[in-house]
C-alpha cells in the first residue's frame, strides 16, 4: 500500500489537475499541467483541500493559461 492517494483527479479547458495526499507526511499537493502552465503546490495538514480544489477549478475556468490561485491556503510552498 502506498502512502500516496490522489484524492482529486480533472481536466479544467485543457489543464490536467490532480490531489494528492500523502499519509506520511500528513501534506497534500496540488500538481496541474497543460499546455501553457504546470508547477506543484504543496499545503501542510492544515489547509482545506476542498476549498483549495474548488479554488483551483474555479481559476483555471477563469484563466486556464495561468497556475491556478488557491485563494487564502496560498500559504503553500511552490515546488518548480
Amino acid at each position: 500500500m502506498s502512502d500516496l492517494d490522489i484524492i482529486g483527479e480533472t481536466v479544467v479547458r485543457g489543464v490536467k489537475l490532480e490531489m494528492t495526499r500523502n499519509l506520511a507526511m500528513d501534506s497534500f499537493a496540488l500538481a496541474w499541467d497543460g499546455q501553457k502552465v504546470s508547477g506543484r503546490a504543496d499545503f501542510d495538514s492544515t489547509a482545506n483541500p476542498t476549498q483549495i480544489w474548488s479554488d483551483a477549478i474555479r481559476s483555471l475556468r477563469e484563466d486556464p493559461a495561468s497556475e491556478p490561485q488557491v485563494g487564502s491556503d496560498m500559504a503553500a510552498e511552490k515546488v518548480n
